[in-house]
């Protein structure tokens, strides 16, 4: 499996895995909690590396870069695992992570979306196949007294 950028340089990313989700959220609102939940079970796997930032610190970075901090096909096909993903707490005040996940991870970016059902489907398929985004919020006072305590 090859990517191309704009820029013509195509990557090679054989081998590896992109994340299934990514958990968005704030301090103390329990997203390393669910990351916790999700990874305990037995056909989701964590990823080899925490706090990755690719979306905000590291963009200058490849993608088989980011893709390398999570397991290989190989451990994918060897445990049975189905998923793997990532959380992090400084994605949720950044909308631009949405819009460089999508530019970056979608298989197939359509220039210009036609109105006619072609067009239309292949934009669902793209979004489809980009990781789920599961963002984790609170209550914001319960939370500040939470991170007092």
């Amino acid at each position: 499996y090859r990517r191309s950028y704009s820029n013509d340089k195509e990557e090679y990313l054989g081998g590896l895995c992109r994340p299934g989700f990514l958990i968005i959220g704030q301090g103390k609102c329990g997203t390393s909690s669910l990351y916790q939940y999700l990874t305990g079970h037995d056909r989701v796997l964590p990823a080899v590396k925490t706090q990755i930032h690719y979306f905000i610190f590291n963009t200058k970075k490849s993608l088989k870069w980011y893709y390398s901090n999570f397991p290989t096909i190989e451990s994918f096909l060897g445990t049975g695992t189905l998923m793997t993903g990532e959380a992090l707490l400084v994605y949720m005040p950044y909308p631009s992570v949405i819009e460089l996940l999508v530019k970056r991870l979608s298989p197939t970016r359509p220039n210009k979306l036609s109105a006619d059902r072609h067009g239309l489907e292949a934009y669902r398929d793209s979004i489809r196949s980009l990781p789920k985004i599961i963002p984790v919020v609170r209550d914001p006072i319960e939370r500040a007294v939470s991170s007092y305590k």
